[in-house]
């Protein structure tokens, strides 16, 4: 909000499994699993190294208080699974700028289907 790093509390709701016996978190999908930033947070971090908003990459980090080496694992990420979705012809084809525009232009709806598209055909969430 306002362009400034927020902390937030949410609740997990977690689960007994009938079948394992084991516990299992019900994330929304603004939450990316095993992973310290929601999904809008690295959608905006990406988004601004892309249109270069930041002077350098150095001081993008600071704005977004993380790490360097947190900001280009997250970037490489974003390319492996941008290419993962896509393939590898049309991940040639489709700018990484253009690939987060359409993902910052889609509605709430149109984002929780790609997540949940894309946990069904790799296995793993987006940015996991």
């Amino acid at each position: 909000e306002n362009n400034t790093t927020q902390d937030n509390i949410i609740t997990i709701h977690r689960y007994i499994c009938s079948s394992c016996g084991h516990t299992h978190a019900l994330l929304p999908p603004a939450i990316v699993p095993y992973m310290s930033f929601s999904f809008n947070f690295i959608v905006s971090l990406i988004h601004d190294y892309l249109v270069h908003k930041y002077h350098s990459v150095d001081t993008m980090c600071e704005h977004y208080g993380i790490a360097i080496s947190t900001f280009y694992r997250i970037l490489k990420k974003f390319k492996d699974h941008k290419q993962l979705w896509l393939g590898l012809l049309e991940d040639n084809l489709i700018s990484n700028l253009s690939f987060i525009q359409h993902i910052i232009n889609s509605s709430f709806d149109d984002i929780e289907n790609f997540i949940i598209q894309f946990f069904k055909q790799i296995g793993s969430s987006f940015f996991q």
